[in-house]
C-alpha cells in the first residue's frame, strides 16, 4: 500500500513557495491591475468552467494568478536556491494579456503557451531555460493576441477548451473550441487572426454559417422541444490510433451530454508520418477490395434498377451496399491524395540529398487533400445499455476523454506495457453530479463526408461498460455538488490507463487497469473480447486529494474548489502529483511507480499431474512439503495501483501560511475526525494482518528450505557411499561389456560378408563383356608381339622422327635468313629446295595432329581402364 502522507521534504515545503501567493495591489506598474484571488474563486463560483491555471515545462513550474504569469525552477525549489536577484520566481511581462486567466495550455515543444480566458486567447512564447540567471523580476516575454475578431469581447462565445494538435507543424497548430460548438483551428506561426479552418459540432455538415460568427443561433418565444444545451459545447478530444482513422478523429461533448465525431480532421499545415499515410492507404484500399467482393453481378443490378417490381427477387445491391461503396471510395480517394503529397515530398527531398536513401519515418508537410467535400458530424452516439442515472434531476457534461491504440507507444521506454495495445477505443464523460460514463467504441469512427445518403444513416452507438460514482454529492451537507463543479480529466503521462479528475470537493483517480489488461490479453479475438467484457471488473477509483472543509477547517462545511493538476513525472523531481486550488493552495502527492510482478499466479489450486507409472499399490511419497497449498496475497497488497487509499486532506490556508489562525471545533469537525480515524485505523489492521500473513508464509518457506537442503545433503552422502561400495564391480562389469562389445562387432562383419557373397557369388554377363572390352582396349593401346602397330609405339617413333627433323628445319630457317634468294641466273641454294621444304612441313603438321588425337585416346582409355579396374 503507498501512503500519501510519507513523501519527500520539498514538496511538503513546495506549499509555501511565494509563487503561489496572491498578487498584492503594489504591483509594478508596467502590469494591468490583476484581480485578487478571493475575486478570482468568487467570480469561479459564480458559473461551471474549464479551469487549468497551472502548467509544468520539464523542470519549469507556470502558474497564472489573475492575469499574471509566473515561473519558478522545481530543481531549484529542490535544491532551496533562489533565482537570479534573490528572487523565487520570475513574472513574464505580457501587456497584452488584459484579462484574468482561466486556462493555459503547453505545446509539445514547450516554447509556446496558450492562454486563455473566458472569452479571450493569447499566445506567449516562453523565454528559454536561462531566465532563471536574470537579475529582474520581469522576463520580456512576446505575447500576441488571437483571433480578435472571434474572441475579443464579452458578447463573443465562451471559450470551452484550448488545446495543441500533435501534428501541427512547428507545433504551432492551436485548436479551440466555443460554445457555439465551432472547432477553430489557428496557426500562430502564420496568422493569428484568421483561422486556418473552422467546423461546428453544432452543424450536421460541420460547415460554419457567417451570420452566426459571434453568436449562437437565435430561438423562437415560447415552448420548444429543442434542448438548449445540446447546442452548447464544453470539450473535445482528439482520437488515437494505428493504421485506421482514429488519428484524424476529433471528439466534441456537448452540454447534455451528446458526444460527436468528425473525421477526417487534420491541420492545413500537418506533419504526418509516413508510415501511418502508407498504412491508411492499404486499409482504406482492402476495405474497397472486400466489399467489392461482397457486390453483385453488375448485370443482375443493372436488371434491378431497371425493373424496381422484380427487386425483391433479384439478388441485386441494396441501399446500404450503395452507401457503403461510395463512402469507401471517397475514403480511398482521401487516403491516395494524402499519400501522393508524400510521395512527391519524399522524391524531392530524395533528389535534394543527391538519392541517398534513408530508412526513416520522419513526418512530412503535407494538407489536407481536397475534392471529396466537407465531413460529416457523425452523431449523436447511441449509448447502449442507458447509463445509470445518480439522481432525478438532469445532469450536464463537462469533459470527457479518449484512449485507443497509439503509434509509436512506449516512447523510447524500449519494452513493451502490458497496456499499451488496446483493441478498443475508452471514452470517459464526467458530469456536474459526479458521475463518469466510461464508454466502449465497438465500432471505430471513420472517414465520412456530408453527402445525401450519409445524412440519412443512423448514427453508431457506444457500449456503456460502467458508470461510476465519485461520490460527491453524498460528500456535501446539502446533498449536491457546489454550482461551480466543472469536473476535468487530466491523463497521467506514465500509464494510459490512469486518469485523474479534478472538482470543487478534490482530486479522483481512475486507474482501467484491471479491465484493460483484460483486453489487451484477448486482443483481436472477438470471444476473448467478450468474456472480458463481461468478467465484471470495475474502474479503480481512489481519492487523492479532499477539500472538503478547507475554506475554514471544520470538515464539513464549504471546500475549495482545485483549478489545476499536473503530474510531474522526472527523474530528478520524482513522480507526483501537485494540485492546485482555487485559493492558491498546493497540495503536493507523491506517487507510487508500478512494479511489475516477477512471482507466478498468486490464485487457483495446485494442479495435480498424472503419474508417469501405474503401479497396483499405493505407497506413502518419500518427501512430504509443508507448502501444500499455493499463497494467496491479500486483496489489500494485490489490487495496489500505484494511488493513495486515503485522501490528502487540505488544512486552511491560515495553517499552511503559518497564520496563528486554529482550527473551529465543531460537530462537524469531529464527525469527520472520528471518521477519519476510525476508517485509517481499520486500513492499519488490514495492513498489519496482511503483513503478518506474509511473514507466517515466509517462515514456513525459510522452514521448508531447510528440509529440503537437509534432504539434498541426505542424498548426496547415500550416492558417495553408492559409489564407494560398488566401483570394484561396476569397472569389472564394463570391461567385460566392452569385450563383448567388440566380438559382436567382429561377428557383425562376418555375417555381412556371407549376406553378400550369397547376394552376388560372380560376375554378370555385361560385367563380363565390359571387361573384355577394355583387355581389348589396353592391347589396342600396349600392343604385344613387338609388331609396331599399337598406339604407343607409333606414337613414340613419331617423336623419334620428330626430335631428328627440328634442328635441321631450324638450320634452314637461319641460312634462308641469312642468304636471300639470287635473282636471275644466279645458282641455286645448296640443300632442300622450297618445295621439298614445304611438302616436309606439311607432312610434319599431319603427324603432330595425329600425335594429339592420340595421346587424347590414351588418356581417355587411360581413365576408363582405371575405372574398370576399381570396379573389377
Amino acid at each position: 500500500m503507498g501512503s500519501p502522507y510519507i513523501s519527500e521534504p520539498w514538496l511538503e515545503e513546495l506549499s509555501a513557495h511565494p509563487i503561489f501567493t496572491p498578487s498584492s495591489a503594489a504591483a509594478d506598474p508596467a502590469f494591468p491591475a490583476a484581480p485578487s484571488a478571493s475575486s478570482s474563486a468568487k467570480a469561479a463560483a459564480a458559473r461551471s468552467a474549464r479551469r487549468h491555471a497551472m502548467v509544468v515545462r520539464n523542470s519549469d513550474l507556470i502558474v497564472a494568478v489573475g492575469n499574471e504569469i509566473r515561473m519558478a525552477s522545481l530543481v531549484d525549489a529542490k535544491n532551496g536556491k533562489e533565482l537570479g536577484g534573490g528572487i523565487a520566481y520570475k513574472t513574464l511581462h505580457t501587456p497584452n494579456i488584459r484579462f484574468p486567466i482561466l486556462t493555459l495550455s503547453l505545446n509539445s515543444t514547450g516554447k509556446l503557451l496558450a492562454v486563455a480566458g473566458e472569452h479571450q486567447l493569447a499566445v506567449v512564447v516562453l523565454p528559454r531555460a536561462g531566465y532563471a540567471k536574470l537579475m529582474t523580476p520581469l522576463v520580456e516575454c512576446r505575447s500576441i493576441q488571437v483571433g480578435q475578431y472571434y474572441h475579443a469581447v464579452d458578447a463573443s462565445p465562451q471559450i470551452a477548451k484550448v488545446d495543441w494538435h500533435p501534428w501541427g507543424e512547428g507545433a504551432s497548430s492551436l485548436l479551440v473550441l466555443t460554445a457555439d460548438g465551432v472547432l477553430r483551428e489557428y496557426d500562430v506561426s502564420s496568422d493569428t487572426e484568421e483561422p486556418q479552418q473552422a467546423i461546428s459540432f453544432a452543424s450536421p455538415t460541420c460547415t460554419v454559417s457567417t451570420t452566426s460568427v459571434t453568436s449562437p443561433p437565435r430561438r423562437r418565444a415560447g415552448f420548444s422541444a429543442d434542448d438548449r444545451a445540446a447546442d452548447e459545447a464544453v470539450s473535445f478530444t482528439l482520437g488515437s490510433g494505428t493504421g485506421d482513422w482514429g488519428p484524424l478523429t476529433v471528439y466534441g461533448l456537448m452540454r447534455n451530454g451528446d458526444v460527436y465525431a468528425i473525421c477526417p480532421f487534420m491541420p492545413k499545415h500537418a506533419l504526418v508520418p509516413p508510415s501511418y499515410a502508407h498504412a491508411l492507404s492499404t486499409f482504406a484500399s482492402a476495405k474497397v477490395d472486400f466489399l467489392s467482393q461482397l457486390m453483385p453481378d453488375p448485370s443482375i443490378a443493372d436488371a434491378a434498377s431497371l425493373y424496381p417490381q422484380a427487386s425483391s427477387v433479384l439478388p441485386g445491391a441494396s441501399p446500404l451496399d450503395d452507401v457503403l461503396s461510395t463512402r469507401y471510395n471517397h475514403q480511398l480517394k482521401w487516403a491516395s491524395g494524402l499519400l501522393k503529397q508524400l510521395t512527391s515530398a519524399a522524391s524531392r527531398s530524395q533528389a535534394d540529398d543527391d538519392g541517398a536513401e534513408e530508412d526513416t519515418d520522419e513526418p512530412v508537410r503535407c494538407a489536407p487533400p481536397r475534392g471529396v467535400g466537407a465531413p460529416l458530424r457523425q452523431g449523436p452516439f447511441l449509448m447502449q445499455p442507458a447509463p445509470r442515472e445518480l439522481g432525478d434531476e438532469e445532469t450536464e457534461a463537462t469533459d470527457l476523454f479518449y484512449v485507443g491504440a497509439q503509434e509509436g507507444e512506449g516512447e523510447g521506454e524500449g519494452a513493451k506495457r502490458e497496456d499499451e495495445d488496446v483493441p478498443v477505443g475508452v471514452i470517459g464523460i464526467a458530469y456536474k453530479d459526479g458521475k463518469v460514463d466510461v464508454c466502449l467504441e465497438v465500432e471505430k469512427v471513420e472517414a465520412r463526408w456530408a453527402t445525401r445518403q450519409e445524412l440519412r444513416t443512423e448514427p453508431a452507438a457506444l457500449a456503456v461498460y460502467e458508470s461510476i460514482d465519485l461520490g460527491l454529492s453524498s460528500s456535501t451537507s446539502s446533498g449536491t455538488p457546489p454550482p461551480s463543479n466543472h469536473p476535468t480529466f487530466v491523463p497521467d503521462p506514465l500509464y494510459r490507463d490512469t486518469q485523474y479528475v479534478y472538482h470543487a470537493l478534490g482530486v479522483h483517480a481512475l486507474v482501467m487497469r484491471p479491465w484493460l489488461r483484460e483486453f489487451a490479453r484477448a486482443g483481436s479475438d472477438e470471444q476473448a473480447l467478450a468474456r472480458a467484457v463481461h468478467c465484471g471488473l470495475e474502474t479503480e477509483v481512489a481519492w487523492v486529494v479532499d477539500t472538503r472543509g478547507a475554506a475554514d477547517g471544520s470538515g464539513g462545511g464549504t471546500s475549495v474548489p482545485v483549478v489545476s493538476v499536473e503530474v510531474v513525472n522526472d527523474v530528478y523531481l520524482a513522480y507526483s502529483l501537485l494540485a492546485l486550488t482555487a485559493s492558491l493552495q498546493l497540495v503536493p502527492v507523491e506517487l507510487s511507480l508500478r512494479v511489475p510482478s516477477i512471482s507466478g499466479p498468486t490464485t487457483g489450486t495446485p494442479s495435480t499431474a498424472a503419474p508417469t507409472t501405474t503401479t497396483t499399490t499405493t505407497t506413502e511419497p518419500s518427501y512430504a512439503t509443508l507448502l501444500t497449498e499455493p499463497f494467496v496475497l491479500p486483496a489489500n497488497l494485490s489490487s495496489f495501483s500505484g494511488q493513495p487509499t486515503q485522501p490528502r486532506l487540505l488544512p486552511p490556508p491560515s495553517s499552511l501560511a503559518g497564520g496563528s489562525a486554529t482550527l473551529q471545533i465543531t460537530p462537524d469537525s469531529l464527525r469527520f475526525l472520528g471518521t477519519t480515524v476510525e476508517r485509517s485505523r481499520s486500513e492499519i489492521r488490514a495492513l498489519v494482518s496482511s503483513a503478518n500473513a506474509v511473514q507466517a508464509r515466509l517462515d514456513l518457506q525459510v522452514r521448508e528450505l531447510e528440509r529440503q537442503l537437509d534432504k539434498l545433503a541426505e542424498l548426496a552422502h547415500l550416492a558417495a557411499e553408492m559409489r564407494s561400495r560398488g566401483a570394484a564391480a561396476v569397472g569389472g562389469r564394463v570391461d567385460a561389456v566392452m569385450r563383448r562389445q567388440r566380438e559382436l562387432l567382429a561377428r557383425v562383419d562376418r555375417v555381412l560378408q556371407r549376406l553378400m557373397d550369397r547376394h552376388q557369388p560372380t560376375l554378370s554377363g555385361f560385367e563380363k563383356a565390359w571387361f573384355a572390352e577394355l583387355g581389348r582396349l589396353g592391347e589396342e593401346i600396349k600392343g604385344g608381339g613387338g609388331s609396331g602397330r599399337a598406339l604407343q609405339a607409333r606414337t613414340a617413333r613419331l617423336s623419334n622422327q620428330l626430335a631428328l627433323l627440328r634442328p635441321q628445319l631450324v638450320a634452314l630457317a637461319k641460312q634462308k635468313a641469312a642468304s636471300p634468294d639470287v635473282v636471275g641466273g644466279g645458282s641455286a641454294p645448296r640443300g632442300l629446295g622450297s618445295a621439298q621444304i614445304a611438302r616436309m612441313e606439311r607432312q610434319l603438321a599431319e603427324e603432330t595432329k595425329m600425335i594429339e588425337a592420340v595421346r587424347g585416346r590414351l588418356e581417355t582409355l587411360n581413365v576408363k581402364i582405371a575405372r574398370g579396374e576399381q570396379r573389377g
